[in-house]
C-alpha cells in the first residue's frame, strides 16, 4: 500500500485514463490513499512513501480513525459506479459526521486525497487533462455507455493525424505529448502497443502495427498532471493499393452485412466480417487523416 506501482502494473496516484487498468490495478491509488491518511506521508523526496502532489507530507490520524471513516463512507455514501472523486466526498463526509467539519481527521482526508492527485487539500481547483469525448453513449462505438471506446480516437495506419486533449483550470493549455504510458499504468509492455513517430505537439504517425496505442499527455502548467489514453490504429487501406483514401470506404461499405468472410483490412476487428462497427470505425479514420465531418 505504501507504494502500489511496485508490482509493476498498478497506479500510485489518479490520472484520466486510469480506468483502463484492470479494477486491481486501478485500487492502487484508493491504497496509498488509506496508507497516508492512516500513516501519514513524508517530506523527504527520497523516501518511498513521498507524494510529488504533496511534497510537504501530512501527519496521518492512525488506523482506527483512518478505518472508521473509511468504513462509513463505504457502507453510507459509495455507489457502486463510483470514481475517485466520488470517494473523496464519501471519505470527508464521512469524516464529518464522525468527528466535525473543523476536524483533523477532515482535513487529513483532504490530504491524502491531494497525495494521490484527487483534489487539494484547501479544496481549490486542481488542473485536470483529459482526452476528448469523441464516442458519446448510443453511438456505433459506444452503443451502451460502457465507456472504453468513449475517449479512443480511431486512426489508420502510416496516416499522420493530430491528437487533442483538454485542460480545465488553467489559463495555460498547452501540453506535450509522449508515446506509451508512464510505469505502472496503461502502458505495461504486453497490455498496449508503442510505436510510430509522435511529435511533442501530438502530430502522430503510427506505425503498421494493427490494435490499440498508449499515449500520454502532460500540462504545460503543471506538468504532474496528465492523461492517458489509448489510439485505436486500424489498416484503412482496404483496397490493398498502400493508400488510405475514399475508394478504401467504399470497399468496407461494399462488405457491409456479408455472410461470409471477406478481405481482412475490410473487417476492422479482424473478425472476418463487416458491420456496423467496422464501418463506423473507417469513416471516423478518414475524418481523422483528412478533416470534416
Amino acid at each position: 500500500m505504501i507504494q502500489p506501482s511496485r508490482d509493476g502494473f498498478s497506479a500510485d496516484n489518479w490520472y484520466a485514463g486510469v480506468k483502463y487498468l484492470d479494477v486491481h490495478y486501478i485500487s492502487g491509488p484508493l491504497n496509498r490513499w488509506y496508507y497516508y491518511l492512516s500513516a501519514g506521508a513524508p517530506s523527504t523526496v527520497v523516501d518511498v512513501a513521498h507524494s510529488k502532489y504533496l511534497p510537504d507530507g501530512m501527519t496521518g490520524i492512525g488506523n482506527d480513525h483512518a478505518a472508521r471513516i473509511w468504513y462509513k463512507a463505504l457502507t453510507e455514501y459509495l455507489a457502486p459506479d463510483a470514481d475517485y472523486a466520488a470517494a473523496r466526498v464519501a471519505a470527508v463526509s464521512a469524516a464529518t459526521d464522525l468527528y466535525g467539519a473543523d476536524s483533523a481527521e477532515v482535513q487529513a482526508v483532504k490530504s491524502a486525497f491531494a497525495a494521490i492527485n484527487v483534489g487539494t487539500p484547501t479544496d481549490a481547483p486542481r488542473i485536470m487533462v483529459n482526452l476528448p469525448l469523441v464516442h458519446p453513449d448510443g453511438t456505433a462505438l459506444n452503443p451502451n455507455g460502457s465507456g472504453f471506446f468513449a475517449r479512443m480516437p480511431i486512426v489508420s495506419m502510416n496516416t499522420t493525424v493530430q491528437l487533442s486533449a483538454e485542460v480545465d483550470n488553467t489559463t495555460d493549455t498547452a501540453v506535450t505529448w509522449q508515446i506509451g504510458g508512464e510505469p505502472g499504468a496503461t502502458g505495461n509492455p504486453g497490455f498496449l502497443r508503442i510505436g510510430g513517430l509522435l511529435t511533442p505537439d501530438g502530430h502522430w504517425t503510427p506505425d503498421s502495427t494493427w490494435g490499440f496505442h498508449a499515449m500520454t499527455v502532460a500540462s504545460h502548467a503543471d506538468p504532474l498532471e496528465y492523461a492517458e489514453g489509448t489510439v485505436w490504429v486500424v489498416n484503412g487501406d482496404a483496397d490493398a493499393d498502400t493508400k488510405f483514401d475514399a475508394m478504401d470506404l467504399g470497399g468496407v461499405a461494399l462488405s457491409w452485412g456479408l455472410d461470409n468472410y471477406v478481405n481482412a483490412s475490410h473487417a476492422i476487428v479482424g473478425d472476418g466480417y463487416v458491420d456496423s462497427l467496422d464501418v463506423a470505425a473507417i469513416v471516423e479514420a478518414f475524418r481523422n487523416a483528412y478533416g470534416g465531418q
